[in-house]
């Protein structure tokens, strides 16, 4: 990109890469690393100079990933263990295979829930959510209208409504890969 262009907000190509880092949205998850690359990307400098607003104006191709790794994603879960209401939350992650348990407390009991699962894309609202195969509840399989309720607690995995930069740059989710001890998103 020639220098006229930049300051013009003209970008033929614009790449970003980072490491052990976090997005807006999501600051208390680690992302091991991540890239972004974004071509023929134009904004307005003037409104950016003068209201502190980036305004993207037309945007290419746009190619993005972002890899998690399992202990980050538990030191997470961790912390949002009274949001999600289960305790000691914790994920395992293998080759297309996820294990999630975790303590689960009502009125009437409590017991440790194991279940197994993988991450889909739900591109109608805009989020990352797990589907399992199945559930037990202290080493018992229990049954799909209880599955249900234990699954709600922890969908939306991923709200990518809550990224700011989803509305300046119209990023999709493509695919999520799971490998031996982490996740991987995906997308263009």
């Amino acid at each position: 990109t020639r220098r006229k262009d930049v300051v013009s907000g003209k970008f033929n190509l614009l790449e970003i890469v980072f490491r052990d880092s976090s997005i807006q949205g999501l600051e208390k998850l680690n992302i091991r690393r991540g890239r972004l690359k974004v071509s023929n990307l134009h904004f307005d400098v003037d409104k950016l100079m003068s209201q502190g607003k980036l305004d993207v104006t037309t945007v290419g191709k746009v190619k993005f990933s972002l890899r998690l790794d399992e202990e980050d994603i538990n030191t997470y879960l961790t912390s949002n263990q009274k949001r999600i209401n289960l305790g000691g939350p914790r994920i395992e992650l293998s080759h297309d295979r996820m294990l999630f348990s975790g303590r689960i407390k009502n009125r009437f009991f409590s017991a440790r829930v194991r279940t197994e699962g993988r991450f889909v894309v739900n591109h109608e609202a805009r989020t990352v959510d797990f589907r399992t195969n199945y559930v037990k509840l202290n080493a018992f399989k229990i049954p799909g209208f209880v599955t249900g309720s234990i699954v709600n607690r922890i969908n939306p995995v991923l709200n990518l409504n809550k990224f700011p930069l989803m509305d300046l740059i119209p990023v999709k989710l493509q695919d999520i890969e799971l490998g031996d001890g982490y996740v991987e998103f995906k997308g263009v």
